[in-house]
């Protein structure tokens, strides 16, 4: 009988004799694991930073997950990570707990204008500003008409505007354009005799929106108080900027929170589009 537990005992001793000097068994043995699970349309792109082990990742690990889209598509969003992390690529997550996250991609429209009616309600747009915070932009109802989807814009302050995203056609650039235009409809608040600018990235913009920075290709000045109806908002294009593909538009004027007779600042855009030069 002694001979057959003498080496399960040796071993026991042994495992004791190291936990004891390194720690490392017994946090082994006491560590929590979690599992992590990312999916994404194979077609549309994949994601790097996935654990081999991803059944059994020790709680507190910190991952970088990055999406990487295929030709002919872009990365959209994340959704399992931390509110306010959805568009961060690449993206940071802590595991202290069995996790699932998506990446989710999205074709890449090839069109210079957006009308917004292929957009759910309520997708929002990124802003520029003094925060991150700053403003709202949103598809919305038409304020003159259900049946229409619109960009609607609430700021928190002075240089907010909307951005956008639109796709130059391959071969074009923006030299190949005359004018910016979109339908404005100017609600209330701070919205009257303003100037009007359009400002283009090939990244993400961020800061406060300035109309006399270098990223500026044109401005209107809009001497009217609130919209009656939709306006015609043309804005002539200056330079001959060589920027292509894939762009951020930011566009809007400098407003304050609310106007003069304290209501809150609110205006909507439509048919936002680059046109082309006819020489």
């Amino acid at each position: 009988m002694f001979c057959k537990i003498k080496k399960p005992v040796s071993i026991m001793i042994l495992l004791l004799v190291v936990s004891l000097t390194t720690g490392c068994f017994l946090d082994f043995l006491w560590a929590k694991t979690y599992s992590l699970k990312v999916t994404f349309n194979e077609e549309y792109g994949t994601v790097e930073g996935i654990p081999a082990k991803s059944d059994k990742i020790k709680e507190g690990t910190i991952l970088e997950l990055k999406a990487l889209p295929k030709e002919g598509f872009v990365f959209d969003k994340w959704t399992g990570v931390p509110e306010g992390k959805e568009k961060a690529n690449p993206v940071e997550i802590i595991i202290n707990s069995n996790t699932t996250i998506t990446a989710e991609f999205a074709v890449v429209v090839i069109k210079p204008e957006e009308d917004f009616e292929e957009l759910e309600l309520g997708r929002k747009f990124a802003t520029m500003g003094w925060g991150p915070e700053d403003g709202e932009a949103v598809v919305d109802i038409d304020p003159k008409d259900e049946a229409n989807k619109v960009l609607k814009f609430a700021p928190s302050g002075y240089g907010n505007v909307p951005v956008i995203e639109l796709t130059l056609p391959e071969g074009k650039t923006l030299a190949d354009y005359s004018t910016f235009s979109f339908k404005g409809f100017f609600a209330e608040g701070d919205v009257s005799y303003k100037e009007i600018g359009v400002g283009v990235f090939s990244s993400q913009p961020s800061g406060p929106f300035g109309l006399d920075e270098d990223y500026i290709i044109g401005k209107e000045n809009r001497f009217k108080t609130y919209s009656d109806s939709w306006e015609d908002i043309v804005i002539e294009i200056t330079g001959s900027d060589s920027i292509s593909g894939h762009i951020y538009v930011a566009f809007g004027m400098n407003q304050d929170k609310s106007g003069p007779d304290e209501k809150d600042t609110v205006w909507y855009a439509d048919d936002v589009k680059f046109v082309e030069k006819t020489e």
